[in-house]
């Protein structure tokens, strides 16, 4: 189910999202952006929920996913 909302955007923002907009939907970008920032929040709390019953993440095995994956800030600091 869609449900409509108002929400406020600065303007640069709003003009670089509605030219990036998927045939013009900014709708579906909004929807898009906000579902994968969700899903990157689920996986952090499940990260950090693992933490705290498995103990934290051995430092090599944390270098070695930050080296296979440079841009992701989606593991927990130790």
């Amino acid at each position: 189910m869609a449900v409509k909302v108002s929400v406020t955007i600065d303007d640069e923002v709003l003009a670089a999202a509605r030219d990036m907009a998927p045939a013009g939907n900014l709708s579906a970008l909004v929807n898009d952006a906000l579902s994968e920032r969700v899903r990157r929040e689920h996986l952090r709390a499940l990260l950090v929920d693992d933490e705290t019953t498995e103990g934290p993440i051995p430092t090599d095995l944390r270098d070695h996913v930050a080296a296979q994956w440079p841009f992701s800030s989606s593991t927990p600091a130790s």
